[in-house]
């Protein structure tokens, strides 16, 4: 049997039986920290790896706190600020920022074991042509954490979406990522992601550019509004390229709340309004990853959210104004040229959607 399939086979041996996988979760922030402490606290062997070499010495030295609504536990890891060794490692997970993906998994190239990415984008788009279609997976995350002074924050409740872009994933997978949340398969992930692509342009890039949690900004009309076109340009492009989109959390049906090309009607607004201030009551904690990035002083990675939407747009003939405004602002809040602020979406707004 070929090493790669012996990794497999091993890793759903320890699955079915509940014995010790090795996992190694590549960047540990708030998902890939809450990850790694799930994994951690069902009896996975947990390795991290993150270039923050504080946050490696003190997960290692006192494990991953984690507050989950209320449940809080700590799961114990090793973690490493260096390339660590591959051998025996039996699952990859990447939950890096966007723009780290294709670089984590370029260190990867020479390990046996199927690779799952978590983080936000078209991931596995990017990884493919890298370590291969029987190694790449998917899995996107519909909860939500926060990091905050090291201990990690479950700030909305929600699941795994499973699957893989040429192959459905193994149920050595399944069972594992089962030790973290509820999951689910999935035969169409490339649908899942753009559905949630869309979304992340929305709630991640108003969040950044707004600068506050999602529960504050959405209660603004003008930014509901901008949200509604970010959502609508990212589906006319998903359709556009062929894509199958799937509901969002099973219940969010992107092409049905897209703006209509010649506009809403009155009711039609109220409806789309009323919804997005559900899901603003139901995610008010969220706080934009691409926001900690800008206050951190780096690249906020708009170009793996937005920059997708726009390149894609342009070679199809598609007009996407907010996503072009909001990704030129965002990528001036990395350069330190703009700062996050309530009026920065005011101002997009005035710029592309004002009548």
């Amino acid at each position: 049997m070929r090493v790669r399939e012996s990794r497999v086979a091993f890793l759903k041996l320890c699955c079915q039986r509940g014995l010790v996988a090795r996992v190694l979760v590549v960047g540990v922030g708030s998902i890939g920290g809450f990850v790694a402490a799930s994994l951690a606290r069902a009896g996975h062997e947990v390795l991290g790896w993150t270039t923050n070499s504080t946050l490696a010495e003190r997960f290692s030295r006192e494990g991953i706190l984690v507050n989950a609504g209320g449940e809080t536990f700590r799961g114990e890891i090793r973690c490493t600020p260096e390339m660590p060794s591959l051998l025996g490692v039996d699952a990859a997970l990447i939950a890096t920022p966007a723009s780290q993906v294709e670089s984590s998994a370029q260190a990867l190239v020479n390990g046996e074991f199927p690779i799952v990415v978590l983080s936000n984008g078209l991931g596995e788009e990017r990884i493919l042509p890298l370590v291969g279609p029987e190694r790449t997976f998917g899995a996107v995350v519909s909860f939500g954490a926060s990091r905050d002074d090291g201990a990690i924050f479950r700030t909305a409740k929600g699941r795994l979406t499973l699957g893989g872009l040429a192959q459905g994933a193994p149920d050595s997978l399944f069972r594992m990522l089962a030790d973290v949340s509820e999951v689910r398969r999935t035969t169409n992930l490339r649908g899942v992601r753009w559905s949630k692509l869309a979304i992340n342009c929305a709630i991640s890039g108003l969040g950044a550019l707004g600068g506050d949690r999602l529960g504050v900004l959405i209660r603004d009309s003008k930014v509901r509004h901008l949200a509604l076109e970010l959502m609508s340009e990212a589906t006319r492009v998903a359709l556009a390229e062929g894509v199958q989109l799937e509901k969002v959390a099973g219940t969010l049906d992107l092409p049905t709340i897209a703006l209509p090309e010649g506009g809403a009607s009155r009711a039609g607004m109220f409806w789309r309004h009323a919804v997005l201030r559900a899901i603003g009551i139901k995610y008010s904690r969220l706080r934009s990853s691409l926001l900690y990035a800008i206050e951190r002083g780096r690249d906020p990675g708009a170009e793996f959210l937005h920059g997708e939407v726009v390149r894609r747009a342009q070679q199809r003939g598609i007009e996407t104004p907010v996503s072009a405004g909001i990704l030129e602002r965002l990528n001036a809040m990395g350069r330190g040229e703009r700062s996050p602020a309530l009026g920065e979406a005011h101002a997009l707004h005035a710029a592309t959607v004002s009548s």
